[in-house]
This record gives structure tokens, sequence and C-alpha cells, in this order.
């Protein structure tokens, strides 16, 4: 018998596996949110997705931000998505010491910082968003590249 797919299959499946490092087993982890267990299974199979609230409660307790529980329902590539748990499951300050990667990390802040100011003084967001997403795309896969 083949097991069902369900629609938020991918999100069960990382929620599961980043409770798992935190939480032994599912009864205590519904201890610390107050969400049942019977929703907290029916979450980590995907059968539905929590609602906001349980979902807030959800990334707190994991200590995870809702950006990185999302990712497996975000439209990124997949060295993205490697990337992004990579710098997630690793100490901050340990790769904040890497000079290469503080000097990305500024320059990106930068290009925000400009988009942002473009975006209130002109319609000329276009042109630094598609400079920024080329920019992304090249670090990415440079970066990449590097933890490989």
């Amino acid at each position: 018998m083949e097991k069902k797919v369900y629609k938020y299959s991918d999100f069960g499946q990382h929620l599961r596996k980043i409770r798992k490092l935190k939480y032994d087993n599912i009864k205590e982890f519904s201890k610390t949110t107050n969400i049942p267990s019977m929703h907290l299974y029916e979450y980590e199979s995907g059968r539905i997705f929590p609602p906001i609230e349980k979902f807030i409660e959800i990334c707190k307790a994991l200590n995870r931000t809702p950006t990185y529980m999302m990712t497996p329902l975000l439209d990124m590539q997949k060295d993205e998505h490697e990337l992004m748990r990579f710098y997630y499951d690793n100490d901050v300050r340990e790769i904040l010491q890497d000079p290469e990667i503080t000097n990305i990390l500024k320059f990106a802040l930068s290009c925000l910082q400009l988009l942002h100011h473009t975006r209130k003084h002109s319609n000329m967001e276009g042109n630094i968003i598609d400079h920024l997403t080329f920019l992304k795309d090249k670090l990415f896969k440079e970066d990449f590249k590097k933890l490989k």
C-alpha cells in the first residue's frame, strides 16, 4: 500500500526533524507549546498546517524563525535551502568569524539599505531589485561552492 502524501508533507517532515533535535518525544513538545499531541501529529504528518497562533508557539518552542520553519514551502532553489539550513544549523558567532562571510553580509545589508532609500525616493526600484537578484544568485552559488 502506497503512503499518502499530504499537501504540507514537506513542512511536516521539516517540523518533525527540528522538533526531534530539541524534544525527545511529541508529548514533551506538547506540554511546552500547549498544543495537543494529536494536533502536533497532524502537523508533522502534513495533513494540516497549524493556525498562526500555534505556528508562532511552535517557532518559539523550537527557537526558530517563522521563515526558517517555512523554508520547505518557500519558492527557493535547492542550494538556497541547503545554505539556509547550513547557517541555521551552525553557531552564527562561529560563522561570523569568517571575514568573507562577514563582508558578504555587510554588502547585502548595504544593498538592502540602498533599496529601501531608493523605494522611498523614486520608482526605480525595479532596476535595483534586478541587480540584487543577480548578485544574490552569484553570491549563493559561490558561497555554496565553498561549503562543499
